[in-house]
């Protein structure tokens, strides 16, 4: 079995996209591509009716070049449920642009995420005047655990980043962080060997950020071998750093998918995505910053 990254695009209605990025084990890239119309139908149901859902993108994280395209395109059927539903409803204005509900996600096998689901209705959403908590239309809640159940039984779930361990994953002691080359690379030498698959990704981690600014992270081996292990990474000055706090090092390995547990998936609040820190390389540079702006 392989892994595959499937990435739902969106269209809102101010022309701007968006996406929704998923995994799911499959044999092949033929099986990959095979979204169940469950799936579709279900995430239709939680977007707008001037929204569009474009695509799906199907890629290996494995093997370059690996990829598909499923073409849905797609306008969403989201309904409002006080307003007596289809052929009834009142015509009901999106969500603004950029406002998301925000999801956790849960994996039977535990790990568990937030997706940033944008495009739903307006009237899907008010904050309750005496707690101040966000709360969602029970249609809403309804068709967001019919979309987990799909999902499940789809085979889509949470890709788990493997932690790093003595036997399979070591963590090795950065000794020397050269820079000299002057090109924008840097030479990382360790202490012993990194335990690196195909893809030939490490992470770095406790790097003095005033010494080794932006080190810290997940990084593209740029050259086969090593130590020492050549990454796109400039240091200050373009020097040979040898002493100090240079850090850790270990691979970026992912154990197999963990289906979602519907059961532990629920909606959480309104809000909009952004960027803690533009410069940072860290994958959990984000945060949810929560709307408190009433209708």
């Amino acid at each position: 079995m392989a892994t595959f990254k499937v990435v739902f695009e969106f269209a809102e209605s101010n022309g701007a996209t968006f996406n929704e990025v998923y995994y799911r084990d499959s044999g092949s890239l033929a099986d990959a591509q095979q979204i169940p119309n469950a799936i579709i139908n279900a995430r239709l149901r939680m977007l707008n009716h001037l929204n569009t859902f474009l695509r799906a993108r199907i890629s290996s994280t494995d093997t370059a070049g690996v990829t598909a395209v499923k073409t849905i395109n797609l306008d969403g059927i989201d309904e409002d449920v006080q307003q007596g539903g289809s052929g009834g409803a009142e015509v009901q204005a999106p969500l603004p642009p950029g406002a998301a509900v925000v999801c956790v996600l849960s994996g039977v096998a535990g790990g568990s995420r937030r997706l940033w689901m944008r495009g739903a209705n307006e009237g899907d959403y008010e904050r309750n005047n005496l707690t101040g908590k966000d709360q969602f239309d029970p249609l809403m809640v309804n068709n967001f655990a019919l979309y987990c159940k799909a999902l499940a039984a789809g085979g889509f779930g949470i890709r788990l980043l493997g932690r790093a361990n003595a036997l399979t994953n070591p963590r090795r002691k950065l000794t020397v962080v050269s820079g000299v080359a002057g090109d924008g690379t840097s030479l990382i030498t360790t202490d012993g060997l990194v335990a690196l698959d195909l893809r030939q990704r490490l992470i770095i981690t406790q790097a003095d950020p005033k010494l080794l600014p932006g080190l810290n992270g997940h990084w593209q081996v740029l050259a086969a071998g090593g130590p020492p292990y050549k990454i796109g990474y400039r240091t200050p000055a373009n020097e040979n750093i040898g002493t100090g706090n240079l850090g850790f090092a270990h691979a970026e390995l992912y154990s197999s998918v963990s289906t979602f547990a519907p059961a532990n998936c629920a909606l959480d609040h309104l809000g909009t995505r952004t960027t803690k820190n533009p410069r940072s390389r860290s994958r959990g540079a984000r945060r949810a910053v929560r709307l408190r702006t009433l209708a």
